[in-house]
């Protein structure tokens, strides 16, 4: 059986994943009965450093892409030129992708070399952007929100405009969630028999990433959170594939699972699937 902190980072990849989630805040992960108390520059609670310690490794992924790709420029070297452009673009710099030229080897050559020189003084825009925005940042006056939306702007031009680097916040309640974790959205579950919002948020989104992970591996839930018909109709230890779990989990909405969390979960795009399948290997694709 896998442990609470070993689903917990699915339900956090669940909520990232869907890009049109608010960050979550810490008082989301509390129940309503109590009364919380924030950084007033910091409503959301939100680890700044964490996020820009994740920023930084984008920057110097990137930095070593390019003084690669720029050595195999000076070494004049075709072969070695297309694979640092290649993985230059894999990394999310989609216009990195080598050109291709007709003619003679030195033709392709001489365009693979324009394509670097173009790339490199691109390059050096971006970070000078970067750098003066991580100023910015590093300035005491600079509030923790306005760090956040420096910091995701600071990373999109590496990534792309696809792509949406979400805070984390504080983890400041693990407890609350955990014994919060049975409960169902229509009051049914135990121990408290909480319904709807009085279930912590982040217990309801647990419950989900909790029932997704059994269905897929084919595990026993955390707690014994099976579903109902699951255990009736003998599916339990059962792997699923995906799109069978997602109609699963549709239908435990508003019974089971909170209507929001199962409507943002399903209306995640096709294609981040292969990036949350990361997280649980040799699934039923």
């Amino acid at each position: 059986m896998r442990s609470f902190a070993e689903v917990l980072p699915l339900a956090n990849a669940i909520r990232e994943l869907a890009g049109k989630s608010r960050p979550l805040q810490a008082q989301d992960f509390v129940p309503t009965s109590k009364n919380v108390v924030t950084p007033a520059d910091n409503p959301g609670n939100i680890d700044v450093g964490e996020l820009q310690t994740r920023v930084t490794g984008i920057r110097s992924e990137f930095d070593t892409l390019f003084d690669d790709l720029q050595n195999a420029a000076n070494a004049a070297d075709v072969v070695s030129l297309r694979q640092r452009l290649t993985d230059i673009a894999n990394a999310g710099f989609v216009h990195a992708f080598p050109l291709t030229a007709f003619g003679s080897g030195q033709a392709q050559l001489d365009a693979l070399l324009a394509q670097n020189t173009s790339l490199q003084q691109r390059y050096a825009g971006i970070k000078d952007t970067y750098d003066k925005n991580l100023a910015k940042v590093n300035d005491a006056a600079t509030k923790p929100p306005q760090k956040v939306a420096l910091l995701r702007a600071m990373a999109q031009p590496f990534l792309g405009d696809d792509f949406v680097v979400l805070p984390r916040f504080r983890f400041t309640n693990a407890s609350e969630i955990v014994a919060a974790q049975h409960e169902s959205y229509d009051g049914t579950g135990f121990p408290k028999g909480l319904k709807g919002g009085e279930i912590p948020l982040g217990a309801r989104i647990l419950r989900v990433a909790d029932a997704l992970d059994a269905l897929l591996t084919g595990r026993p839930p955390l707690g014994g959170n099976v579903l109902p018909w699951v255990q009736s109709e003998r599916h339990y230890h059962r792997k699923v594939s995906i799109s069978e779990a997602k109609g699963q989990i549709q239908r435990a909405s508003g019974t089971v699972f909170d209507p929001r969390i199962v409507n943002a979960f399903l209306g995640m795009p096709d294609g981040i699937w292969a990036d949350l399948i990361q997280h649980l290997p040799n699934l039923n694709e």
